[in-house]
């Protein structure tokens, strides 16, 4: 952690403070527990983690499991949502063979998640006192303050150890992860509306719809890659050029 500016070393512990306030405070509130649904989000959540892709041009990846997360939201007490965003993100920030894991982007994962989740669950149950808003309202006002919560603390930090604008670093990882954000809500919505008569097998069709997620975006991403990686050369083609023609 030497190597991290100090206003961006100041940040992170704000952010650890922050999400151990909350945990403190969701864990000391009284709850219904829903076991069930906790254990098959839970579980789910955190399979859904292991599909994970890295942003291009970022130090930052996007897993599967924010479906399940909203599910877990708008479903479950603060508390047992807390767990699973917060174990589904530890198993995300687990390493591959090849890759090494920061200690410190691993906690600061864990603890942003920590906070959007408990953000995305105060506009939800803002929005529960608007009369005639049935659950899928819910959750999409849940999903709004959730991509709000998760984008903007990781564009600063990225932009507090990078000479990048904060507002340019989040608008680039808005414009790639707002469709996945939108079609998570989407397709937590429509689970959520069945979650009571169909139960587990809700969770492992969501499950088959994140797996065709996953393999879409890496498509994406891949191709995203492979245009940057020709780009360069024939940019540095055409400025050789163009000092060329400068020089005669």
């Amino acid at each position: 952690m030497s190597e991290i500016p100090n206003r961006a070393k100041t940040f992170i512990v704000v952010v650890m403070l922050i999400a151990a306030v909350v945990t403190v405070y969701a864990v000391g509130t009284r709850f219904s527990a829903e076991n069930g649904k906790f254990l098959l989000l839970l579980a789910l959540a955190v399979i859904a983690a292991r599909l994970k892709l890295t942003l291009p041009g970022f130090d930052s990846s996007m897993s599967m499991n924010l479906p399940f997360m909203l599910l877990a939201i708008s479903e479950l007490p603060l508390a047992q949502a807390i767990a699973v965003g917060a174990f589904s993100t530890f198993a995300q920030t687990m390493s591959r063979s090849g890759q090494t894991v920061k200690p410190v982007q691993a906690v600061f994962n864990v603890c942003n998640m920590v906070n959007a989740i408990a953000i995305a669950s105060v506009a939800s149950g803002r929005a529960m006192h608007l009369e005639g808003l049935n659950k899928p309202f819910l959750i999409s006002a849940a999903a709004l303050a959730f991509f709000i919560a998760d984008t903007v603390p990781v564009a600063a930090v990225i932009s507090m150890t990078s000479p990048t604008r904060g507002l340019e670093v989040w608008s680039e990882i808005a414009l790639m992860t707002f469709p996945y954000f939108v079609l998570s809500a989407g397709v937590a919505c429509v689970v959520a509306t069945g979650f009571e008569a169909v139960g587990w097998k809700a969770g492992l069709a969501t499950m088959a719809v994140m797996l065709l997620v996953y393999r879409s975006f890496r498509f994406y991403f891949q191709n995203m890659k492979a245009s940057a990686s020709v780009a360069k050369p024939v940019a540095s083609v055409s400025i050789a050029m163009h000092k060329a023609a400068g020089a005669d």
